[in-house]
């Protein structure tokens, strides 16, 4: 059973539509699809479907998609990857959040054990943080200096100097 589709594609420059060519596709019973990847070239693509017949979007960015509804693309190991490193993250700030130094080391374990190549240098961040509210001390302090001076695409760097440089509240909040 085939389905035939023929259309002019267009696109807007300006307050115009100016034609940049036309497809013809015949859909055979592999799902098969007809597409125009640029100005005047027509290229091919297979697409996967589900079980119930609806096309799946293909990976990757700028994967041209057909014109119908489409599933979108499975999730993937590399997915569950990244939701897993953002839990974890998120349960590091929320532990900041609560100044909660045993549960930053205790989460920071489990961290470093998952993700050992801390891409986005947060571990020792997170580590300087925990120091910083056990043992506020001028040696906590000028580590905490040097990361901040040092790291500067660390995401964990504005929780460095909010809990371990930045001037204590708790002294103006007691004289009020």
């Amino acid at each position: 059973m085939g389905l035939s589709l023929a259309a002019t594609l267009l696109y807007l420059e300006g307050s115009q539509r100016v034609a940049i060519g036309s497809i013809e596709s015949q859909g055979g019973e592999f799902g098969e699809s007809t597409q125009l990847a640029s100005a005047g070239r027509v290229t091919r693509q297979r697409h996967e479907y589900g079980a119930d017949g609806q096309a799946v979007m293909p990976g990757g960015q700028g994967a041209p998609g057909l014109s119908e509804p489409m599933h979108p693309h499975p999730i993937t190991a590399t997915h569950e990857r990244i939701f897993r490193e953002n839990n974890l993250v998120g349960a590091l700030n929320a532990a900041v959040d609560f100044a909660d130094a045993s549960r930053i080391r205790q989460t920071l374990q489990v961290y470093r054990a998952e993700y050992p190549e801390d891409t986005y240098v947060l571990q020792e961040g997170y580590e300087i943080i925990a120091a910083c509210l056990d043992d506020p001390s001028a040696a906590t302090r000028a580590r905490a200096e040097a990361f901040w001076n040092t790291q500067i695409r660390s995401q964990t760097r504005r929780y460095v100097r909010r809990y371990c440089l930045a001037p204590k509240r708790a002294a103006s909040t007691e004289s009020e």
